[in-house]
């Protein structure tokens, strides 16, 4: 098993750091006032407000996976092959498969700070996990 391949409790605290950080930049900037108004709304009506919930869920891995689809853009295009240089456009917005990846991560991590998931220990514990899985996990690919 790969001992150097251990998770700190530094980078844990990082990592909700950064689920801290890009939640509250996004809550900042308004993108969870319409989830918080409809629970706040529905919570007192509505018999089983977990639908409503999930839906606000599941839309949000809704925008974690069109942050994939653009970042498999940057592939289809050829951007990946060009070498891996983040590129901006004329007013200075970060773009290309690095700009991408980084809008997954920053969206998982403001999901999960939502959730008060503790994504530093769910990596933490995922990866330890992932230390005693076979080669591939058992599939071709």
């Amino acid at each position: 098993m790969c001992t150097a391949c251990d998770i700190s409790p530094a980078m844990v605290t990082a990592i909700n750091r950064m689920a801290e950080v890009s939640h509250t930049i996004s809550r900042d900037h308004g993108f969870w006032e319409d989830e918080e108004r409809i629970l706040e709304a529905l919570s007192p009506i509505v018999e089983d407000w977990r639908v409503f919930f999930n839906a606000l869920v599941a839309s949000k891995l809704a925008l974690i996976d069109s942050e994939s689809s653009e970042a498999l853009g940057c592939v289809r295009t050829g951007e990946v092959a060009a070498g891996f240089m983040e590129l901006r456009d004329e007013n200075w917005k970060p773009n290309g498969i690095a700009s991408e990846l980084a809008d997954i991560m920053i969206r998982t991590a403001e999901l999960a700070m939502w959730l008060n998931i503790d994504l530093g220990l769910a990596i933490q514990t995922k990866t330890n996990y992932n230390k005693t899985r076979p080669h591939k996990h058992g599939k071709v690919m």
